[in-house]
């Protein structure tokens, strides 16, 4: 799958107010059965929560999915506004960051790092222009 692939899909699947509210949930508590108590499961996508870590919170992200590829790299979908615009965001195969002295501890993760680039550049470079006037 490419980038343009997971854009149209989830382009469309947005249309879909029941895709729209999971894709923007921060947390959701899971109903209690017989077997289980009632449970809260918090959203990985750290850009959009603090419940985790602040270290990524970005507030003009508000919705969204991480993941991974086959070959160890991140992934993750967005959706952000900024100032005004809307915007969907993907970036796929960010490579994490390993602990030098202990390559179990995760010191980065590539995607949050990669996203925050990647929103930064489209707000500080989007610009509104008119290409032709209608006479």
């Amino acid at each position: 799958t490419t980038v343009r692939d997971i854009c149209r899909i989830i382009d469309f699947a947005l249309e879909n107010e029941a895709f729209r509210t999971i894709f923007m949930a921060k947390s959701y508590t899971v109903p209690a059965t017989n077997k289980a108590d009632a449970r809260e499961v918090l959203t990985t996508n750290w850009m959009m929560s603090k419940d985790y870590t602040s270290r990524y919170y970005d507030d003009r992200v508000t919705g969204g999915k991480t993941g991974t590829d086959g070959s160890g790299g991140r992934c993750l979908a967005v959706t952000a506004e900024d100032n005004g615009m809307e915007m969907l965001a993907i970036v796929m195969g960010a490579q994490p960051v390993y602990n030098e002295e202990d390559p179990n501890i995760l010191d980065a993760f590539g995607s949050f790092e990669e996203m925050k680039m990647l929103l930064d550049r489209a707000s500080d470079t989007y610009e509104y222009r008119q290409v032709f006037l209608n006479l």
